[in-house]
């Protein structure tokens, strides 16, 4: 080859922002192994909403029978919670609030904040990241201490997913605490978080879709974190998700609060009213 040649197949591989075709190029062209922190990808433009989805100048709002689930993201500094408004048929949800709370979550008063503000939430249901083994004994410990006030399940998601009796089962081994804690199928949920903003299921960050001149800065961001992971495929026909960008949890407490609604519609879980809708 000539290094013209090279350099188009590079240039072509790093555009596309695929991991797959980098790592081949690295590989067969290279000699090396490929690591992503080597290489200058672009974070993807979040996807564009007309008005045309808009009716008139007002923006759809959940009706009022919408069941308020949330979607709680366990890192070492900070909780960060999704409250999502899920209609009764699960086919439209609507973002009401995203928050960010800073702190060690291994102290007991970051878990006292996280009681206050579920408590004043009022959701039907919540679940809880269970971690990546740091801060499970916490986790647990939480939705033990509080089960019987609060709707809360621990939860971890799972991919690749070969369950046969759907996209979600209870988890009990390996539970010491008298608290439930689930599995959920996190690549089907999180391509329904994507899929359903993309076809204007999502609501709520309508204005953040806009085009630039016209967008809500918050909600942009937020929209281009549900974003910030990318499904491909691998060499063994199988799929899994890349990170392509920093800060995914948006993407992961929305996927967790829509598997919220599923638990909470398969368990029969007493609804909540929702008297209120931040937008």
């Amino acid at each position: 080859m000539t290094l013209d040649e090279m350099w188009r197949e590079y240039d072509q591989a790093r555009r596309s922002g695929s991991s797959l075709l980098m790592s081949t190029f690295c590989r067969d062209r290279m000699a090396r192994e490929y690591r992503a922190e080597d290489w200058d990808f672009e974070i993807p433009a979040a996807p564009i909403i007309t008005p045309l989805q808009v009716v008139g100048t007002q923006y759809p709002k959940p009706p009022a029978d919408a069941v308020r689930t949330i979607g709680v993201d366990v890192q070492h500094d900070r909780f960060e919670l999704t409250t999502l408004l899920v209609a009764p048929d699960g086919i439209d949800w609507w973002y009401d609030e995203h928050l960010v709370m800073q702190g060690d979550t291994a102290s007991d008063m970051m878990w006292e904040a996280l009681y206050s503000e579920l408590r004043g939430a009022k959701s039907t249901m919540t679940f809880i990241d269970a971690g990546d083994g740091n801060r499970t004994h916490h986790v647990l410990k939480f939705v033990e201490k509080y089960r019987g006030r609060l709707p809360l399940v621990a939860s971890k998601g799972a991919h690749p997913w070969r369950k046969k009796d759907g996209h979600i089962a209870r988890v009990s081994k390996g539970n010491p605490y008298d608290a439930p804690f689930v599995r959920f199928a996190a690549g089907y949920y999180k391509s329904r978080v994507q899929e359903g903003f993309t076809a204007g299921h999502y609501h709520g960050l309508e204005r953040g879709a806009l085009p630039v001149e016209q967008a809500d800065p918050v909600e942009r961001y937020y929209i281009q974190k549900l974003f910030s992971e990318r499904e491909e495929t691998t060499r063994q026909g199988g799929t899994i998700w890349v990170v392509i960008a920093k800060n995914n949890e948006p993407l992961d407490c929305s996927a967790m609060a829509l598997a919220a609604f599923d638990y909470s519609q398969a368990v029969k879980v007493r609804r909540r009213k929702v008297d209120d809708y931040h937008k």
